[in-house]
């Protein structure tokens, strides 16, 4: 299997058109609307479609819009990831509000927010991500909130990218608290 996540995507777009586009690039497991507005991701059958996929229609416009497609290829899980996942789902731990949220400081304005959205992604399933928005100017603060669905992900997330270097920029990952309404 290999998957793409796939951003600035029309909303008059559907998921069976989303389907119909790549499924020329090989046989398409699983076609889904993402958190973020105007992304998708596209999980295929065989390992080299994804490639494909990225390769054929990375930057292209779409008729009638003036938006060029971002895709990314999504990377495998590594094993440690794989454990956590069988570990997570048969011991059964799940995230809690003090232990699988991260705070990301560090974050480059010129990055686009399904870049953000597959880094984090590529550690496990996430709850929600929030990226912060000057209300004045509306454009992207340089941090961010990423709240993972198993509190193992969130630790090994925060591990791998606290001083990663991500377009340029470090990246300062910790854990935080949301406070209470």
């Amino acid at each position: 299997m290999s998957a793409i996540m796939i951003c600035n995507v029309p909303v008059n777009l559907t998921t069976d058109l989303i389907r119909g586009l790549f499924s020329g690039c090989g046989d398409v497991l699983e076609a889904h609307r993402e958190m973020a507005v105007g992304t998708f991701s596209v999980t295929f059958v065989s390992d080299g479609a994804a490639r494909v996929a990225t390769q054929c229609f990375n930057g292209i416009r779409i008729p009638g819009q003036n938006r060029l497609l971002s895709i990314y290829e999504v990377p495998k899980p590594t094993m440690l990831q794989m454990e956590s996942l069988f570990f997570n789902t048969v011991v059964g731990l799940q995230g809690d509000d003090k232990k699988s949220n991260l705070f990301v400081y560090g974050i480059s304005s010129k990055v686009a927010d399904c870049e953000i959205y597959s880094k984090f992604a590529s550690f496990g399933p996430l709850r929600s991500i929030r990226l912060e928005v000057h209300l004045s100017t509306g454009k992207r603060k340089n941090y961010g909130y990423v709240s993972y669905c198993y509190m193992l992900d969130a630790k090994i997330a925060q591990s791998s990218l606290n001083g990663y270097v991500f377009h340029g920029r470090q990246l300062d990952v910790s854990f935080y608290t949301p406070r209470k309404p």
